[in-house]
């Protein structure tokens, strides 16, 4: 496995050689600093680029047209990571050496196609496509909002900040989708394909030179950009006592959702510490809080942890009982200031660190777990494999620990339902 970066002055190709796969995967982001305002024309784009294209008019045209390609895999979305919103699209078919001479740039051309050649009309994306989108986007709002566990989450993030970049909601807003006329959305794709960081990544076995070129040929983009920023959220104050928010929903069960501020973290534990920390409070199968909270005082139906590390927040998610509310918030406290206390079993850490060990280990069985890893090289500063295991193998109970010392309860929000 060989990495190759080249600077197309416009955009940066990545590719990462490797024989061990019968496929190609490519991957391309399109990335700028996030704009509450932009994130439903975001969504509309990624979506709306995949209903057709110049070439192919229609659902059915491009289903036929992916076939006759030996089933070539396309999808696109839209995220939001730290300070940056992403607009992604990534494909997956199989190397030419499997199927028939002059595949490989059937495919590609393809791909691209249906980023950069969209289906207008008088210029602009055609308004019965739009609609098309607008509809999906309505019944997925809804879907989503209906969901009391995501409902709290968002809630949870907005009551923390609602300015701050961590809650924005990267599927976007109903209430923006009003404003959003076939114009407006034509007018906002080309802001992106000319102001936007562009980066793409290609794995497996392909000749370098090859892809270059063709990609030169048919990436219509010339604009030079400047690389953006610090992708981290870095907190300058944190609440000496937590935000506590209540709202009732209809819904036979409760949810709790924490948010905790991490503040002045190292590198080292931007990269590693947290990994453990997480998993032994609560991202693994005996975590702390999944057996105080719930195997030993039987307080909830689920609870796990996460920590958004560009966002530098933890949250913490459980489904309750509405009268376990109080009795779960001390307990969840109780499990966090423990850690902080250095209430750890040197047998939680090594298992922890066998544990991802083993999962870096397994990066370069797939290709799309050898993607995500080089995007996060490339965005991150991510280390290599080896040094990712080297490193990983050098925490400490102490690191753990004073990792658990920058963590500040900053909100709690208790959705309660039905009992």
């Amino acid at each position: 496995m060989k990495y190759s970066k080249y600077e197309i002055g416009p955009y940066n190709l990545h590719i990462i050689k490797t024989d061990k796969f019968k496929t190609i995967n490519m991957h391309i982001d399109f990335r700028r600093k996030a704009i509450k305002g932009e994130l439903t024309y975001r969504r509309l784009l990624s979506d709306i680029l995949f209903e057709s294209t110049a070439k192919y008019p229609s659902q059915r045209s491009l289903i036929i047209a992916k076939e006759d390609l030996y089933n070539q895999k396309i999808s696109g979305g839209s995220r939001i990571s730290g300070k940056t919103a992403f607009m992604s699209f990534s494909t997956q078919f199989l190397n030419e050496k499997y199927t028939e001479k002059g595949m490989l740039e059937k495919s590609i051309t393809f791909f691209l196609e249906t980023i950069f050649e969209p289906d207008f009309k008088d210029g602009n994306f055609r308004s019965d496509k739009l609609e098309i989108v607008k509809n999906k986007a309505v019944d997925s709002f809804k879907e989503r909002d209906k969901n009391p566990s995501y409902y709290a989450y968002v809630k949870m993030l907005e009551a923390m900040d609602p300015n701050a970049y961590y809650s924005f909601v990267g599927s976007g807003y109903m209430d923006d989708l009003e404003k959003i006329t076939p114009k407006s959305l034509t007018e906002y794709y080309k802001k992106v394909i000319h102001s936007d960081l562009i980066d793409v990544f290609i794995v497996g076995d392909v000749d370098n030179q090859v892809i270059k070129k063709m990609l030169t040929e048919r990436i219509p983009v010339n604009t030079i950009k400047k690389q953006s920023d610090s992708l981290y959220i870095e907190h300058e104050k944190v609440r000496k006592r937590a935000k506590k928010v209540k709202e009732n929903f209809d819904s036979k069960q409760s949810q709790l959702v924490m948010g905790a501020k991490i503040s002045k973290l190292t590198d080292f534990e931007k990269n590693y510490v947290w990994y453990v920390y997480n998993y032994i409070l609560g991202r693994g199968p005996d975590s702390k809080l999944f057996n105080t909270v719930r195997e030993k005082h039987s307080l909830c139906y689920s609870i796990s942890s996460q920590i958004k590390i560009l966002s530098n927040i933890l949250i913490i998610r459980a489904g309750i009982n509405q009268e376990n509310g109080e009795k779960t918030i001390k307990l969840i406290r109780k499990e966090i200031n423990n850690i902080a206390k250095g209430l750890i079993e040197e047998t939680e850490i090594s298992n922890t660190i066998t544990t991802f060990v083993n999962s870096f280990k397994e990066i370069t069985n797939s290709p799309i777990s050898i993607m995500e890893y080089y995007i996060a090289r490339v965005y991150y500063n991510d280390d290599d494999i080896d040094m990712k295991i080297a490193n990983v193998q050098k925490i400490t109970k102490q690191m753990i620990v004073d990792f658990a010392k920058k963590i500040h309860v900053d909100t709690i929000f208790l959705l309660e339902g039905g009992g």
